[in-house]
């Protein structure tokens, strides 16, 4: 009979099984696996992640303080039903936290933040010029995770997690209407504001660090509120 993955994966460094959960789940969000109103079963999820259902529980409770999942009485976790408002909602979020988070991290510059916004640049490049619009979508939400994760504030944090993880859903709603509509198709003026605000980080130049943030945000932004109200 095959081991639970559990006994295989036990070690001194171990993830506490609700952590481990939580990190998880995390991934299969990111990796596009769930969809939007889906109902989540706790059963399945315990034997996929070699846990117990109290774990899961742990762990889908905080996805729902994240605003990820919901929880509905009699019925259990789901994924929330998002619209087209919440788009608009987590971009406005956006547009709030990461200018300011653009200039703490040009104050602070640790390397390892630095080195990993370079590669997602590099990375979001590759995959516009392979077509691979999903994955360029992905990478383009990490460089602005890293951004806001590595400033030094962690309420701006927390909230940032939030987005990160919405996002996935939010794409399943817009990015087919934005394809059709798409302003940047070849990704330049994406990957040249990324490519700025980097650069202004690197110098340490807080304040148009700051602005170059605010104006790339601002026009996601515009641009999302034009395709939703089409939708």
């Amino acid at each position: 009979m095959k081991k639970p993955k559990s006994s295989q994966r036990k070690s001194p460094d171990a993830l506490p099984d609700g952590m481990l959960s939580l990190e998880l789940l995390q991934q299969k969000i990111l990796a596009n696996e769930f969809e939007i109103g889906q109902h989540i079963r706790e059963n399945v999820l315990a034997t996929e992640f070699g846990v117990n259902r109290n774990a899961i529980r742990n762990a889908l409770n905080q996805l729902v303080a994240w605003r990820v999942f919901e929880y509905v009485p009699f019925c259990g976790y789901r994924v929330r039903n998002f619209q087209v408002k919440d788009i608009i909602e987590c971009c406005e979020l956006r547009l709030a936290i990461e200018p300011p988070a653009a200039r703490r991290l040009a104050i602070l510059r640790p390397d390892k933040a630095l080195a990993r916004l370079r590669e997602l640049i590099t990375l979001e490049h590759e995959a516009i010029l392979n077509k691979a619009r999903a994955m360029a979508g992905r990478y383009d939400h990490e460089f602005h995770y890293e951004i806001v994760v590595n400033c030094g504030n962690n309420t701006f944090a927390w909230l940032q997690n939030s987005i990160r993880l919405i996002m996935p859903f939010l794409d399943q709603l817009a990015v087919p209407r934005m394809a059709m509509e798409n302003p940047d198709p070849d990704g330049s003026k994406t990957i040249g504001a990324h490519n700025r605000i980097l650069q202004c980080i690197k110098e340490g130049d807080a304040e148009n660090a700051e602005n170059e943030a605010r104006i790339h945000c601002s026009r996601m932004l515009r641009q999302i509120t034009a395709v939703a109200i089409t939708m």
